[in-house]
């Protein structure tokens, strides 16, 4: 009866040491992931907005998710044309700013050794300035909160310029409820999937243009002095998302 004791006592042992013996994260732990597309070859930051994401946990199955993106974008075209007989060089000068801030949490379930399923919610915010000037010798127009696409089109009567909007500057917040998983393949390295559902609510700002007059003789060409909407707009989109690709994290 003692030795049967013995071997139950050292059986039990081992296989509470084996379920505590887990490649998962644990209290204190912080990771960080990137998105990998396998059918288009690509490596991105896993979050639609791009940002750097970092997980801290506070708890074995529990933790915050925090991202974070600033990007800037700057252009500078110069194009030459005949107008009449005479030369005409033109000037394109574009900026884009972005920002995108989230922060969220989880609750992570026992899934398996390996296997790691998870539910949670983000809570984002983004931001973005642009500015746009078109100019030439005659003039000089600043666009600010829109980006537009200029184009010039030859006619038998010369040439004259088509404008469209590229980019509208906005800031927008959003709430997403998410699950997915993550499939520890090593002690510090971990695969996943995440599907969202949520909503976002943009605003996109004012667009105002400035006009510098710099020549009012009689050859000059003008380019459009208006745009196409000056006035701010708004929308409200909601439905489900999905990364397409892999998350490939890493513990530290």
């Amino acid at each position: 009866m003692k030795r049967t004791l013995i071997i139950l006592l050292t059986l039990f042992s081992a296989l509470n040491l084996k379920s505590q013996d887990t490649l998962k994260a644990k209290t204190g732990s912080f990771s960080t992931e990137l998105n990998v597309n396998l059918f288009q070859g690509e490596l991105s930051f896993n979050n639609s907005v791009n940002q750097v994401k970092l997980r801290f946990f506070d708890r074995n199955d529990r933790c915050y998710r925090f991202g974070f993106m600033f990007n800037t974008e700057s252009q500078n075209e110069t194009s030459e044309y005949i107008y009449n007989t005479t030369p005409r060089e033109y000037n394109y000068k574009s900026n884009i700013y972005e920002l995108a801030l989230s922060l969220g949490r989880e609750k992570h379930f026992n899934g398996t050794r390996r296997l790691s399923p998870f539910i949670g919610f983000d809570i984002t915010f983004t931001d973005s300035w642009t500015k746009y000037i078109d100019e030439d010798e005659y003039m000089k127009l600043t666009y600010t909160n829109v980006i537009l696409k200029t184009d010039m089109v030859e006619t038998s009567q010369g040439y004259y310029s088509t404008t469209s909007i590229g980019n509208r500057a906005n800031y927008s917040f959003g709430l997403n409820f998410l699950t997915g998983f993550d499939f520890y393949i090593s002690k510090h390295l971990y695969l996943g999937y995440e599907f969202n559902l949520g909503g976002k609510y943009t605003v996109y700002k004012k667009m105002e243009l400035d006009k510098e007059i710099k020549s009012t003789s009689s050859s000059s060409y003008y380019p459009s002095l208006t745009i196409p909407d000056e006035s701010s707009a708004n929308e409200f989109n909601f439905g489900p998302s999905l990364m397409n690709g892999i998350r490939v994290g890493y513990i530290f």
